[in-house]
């Protein structure tokens, strides 16, 4: 079952990296149409910060519930290092189990703040907002796909030694 798990984790890891780097390629091909434009052209396309931002948001998005799975997230070692295994393997099932519920918990509310878009646009590409705002549902459904996969990989993983 752990290894089922971590091959669906690795996938999805795998996808939201791809994402993640066409997203940014995307950023660097707008920021350098921009500034190519700034100096070839007589005005400059003004939808082309606007993009960028978006794009910024998306790749934010893919990326860090990719750091999850890869678990290059922000921890606090010194304190985990003073448990033995048993303990550290319950700290980790308690973190992943928090972040699985406070994304459920909001992603209800993410639903609503997507749906305040539906009636608006954005100023210069004239896109749905609920697209952008969209990118609030897809972080905490990923987030809480991944928070759940990483509690059943952490459960599944017996310690093999204690620390002394």
């Amino acid at each position: 079952m752990k290894v089922h798990i971590e091959k669906h984790l690795n996938n999805l890891s795998r996808w939201l990296t791809w994402s993640s780097i066409l997203c940014l390629i995307a950023i660097v091909f707008v920021v350098s149409l921009q500034i190519l434009a700034r100096y070839v052209l007589p005005k400059a396309p003004i939808w082309t910060e606007e993009l960028t931002r978006y794009l910024f948001i998306y790749m934010i998005v893919f990326a860090s519930s990719q750091v999850m799975v890869e678990r290059r997230h922000i921890r606090i070692d010194f304190i985990q290092e003073k448990f033995n295994l048993t303990q550290q393997k319950v700290l980790n099932q308690l973190i992943y189990f928090s972040i699985f519920i406070f994304s459920c918990l909001l992603l209800k509310h993410a639903y609503i703040y997507s749906a305040l878009g539906e009636y608006q646009t954005s100023p210069t590409l004239g896109l749905k907002m609920s697209l952008i705002f969209s990118s609030t549902i897809l972080f905490f459904s990923i987030s809480s796909l991944t928070s759940l996969g990483m509690l059943l990989v952490e459960t599944f993983t017996q310690p093999t030694t204690e620390k002394v």
